[in-house]
């Protein structure tokens, strides 16, 4: 799993250090809200949702779960219990222009799209696993079928 995105969509409660989240105006927030297109190299067909229910703020990935985000900074944010940051690129109107998800040491880059485009990349068929989804290192011996 040497993609980011994939380290991203299994969002696994891996042990972080616990982090405490500064206090982030709604109003500000929702300069953030909408919609962002993950790279297609990185992980094709998957829009990334920014949103806002009351006070919380919240990311979700195509075909996965909302997941909560707390703010570290007015533009940078992270999800607790989780080792993973995503920070926003801001235009000259202040209004998000584009994020990039920061985890494992790399960086995946998402600009912004509008409505249409979210929704029409979201019908999308989902991406194709092709291959053994577990590597076969072993040694396989004759008539013995291997347990998965």
């Amino acid at each position: 799993m040497s993609r980011l995105c994939c380290l991203l969509l299994l969002l696994l409660s891996v042990p972080a250090t616990a982090q405490p989240a500064v206090p982030l105006d709604a109003a500000a927030f929702d300069k953030l809200t909408g919609y962002y297109r993950l790279a297609p190299e990185l992980r094709p067909n998957t829009v990334v949702t920014v949103s806002r229910e009351g006070e919380h703020f919240f990311i979700q990935l195509t075909r996965q779960p909302a997941r909560e985000i707390l703010a570290e900074s007015p533009t940078s944010f992270f999800m607790q219990g989780v080792p993973v940051k995503i920070s926003f690129e801001l235009g000259p109107d202040g209004k998000a222009t584009g994020l990039v998800i920061h985890q494992g040491g790399r960086d995946g880059p998402a600009p912004r799209i509008d409505e249409a485009t979210a929704k029409a990349i979201e019908a999308l068929p989902p991406p194709q696993r092709h291959g053994h989804m577990v590597a076969r290192t072993w040694t396989m011996m004759p008539g013995i079928a291997p347990r998965l």
